[in-house]
């Protein structure tokens, strides 16, 4: 008697088990998700990656520029033209508006590449 109970018992889990199956499209969502998960990663690493040369870079540059300054005792001021700024005021706001425009250019480059492979994906 015990072991028919049992065996009607698990008969029923069995059954309530089946009752609830997986939506039709699981493996897709699931395949999804691991490749949204996938992606953040390498942005992760290429971040890190980004943010360290970055750092290296920087340290070396430093570690130049104390090397020239301090231990060798070199004088920027002998390599440095002695330029006269209220002369070339022109001219420095010349640069300063094809340094704005190149920085729009590029701003507007990484925008419309971006919005492009958005369409893209």
């Amino acid at each position: 008697m015990k072991t028919a109970r049992k065996n009607s018992m698990l008969k029923e889990a069995l059954e309530r088990r089946n009752e609830r199956k997986l939506p039709s499209n699981f493996t897709f969502r699931m395949m999804d998700q691991v490749f949204v998960e996938a992606q953040k990663q390498r942005k992760r690493r290429a971040l890190l990656s980004s943010i360290l040369l970055l750092t290296a870079s920087l340290f070396l540059i430093c570690l130049a520029v104390y090397a020239l300054v301090f231990r060798m005792g070199i004088s920027w001021k002998d390599f440095m033209p002695q330029v006269d700024i209220m002369s070339s005021l022109s001219i420095i706001s010349f640069y300063v508006y094809i340094g704005g425009l190149v920085l729009a250019l590029l701003g507007l480059d990484y925008i419309l590449r971006s919005a492009r492979k958005k369409r893209e994906l």
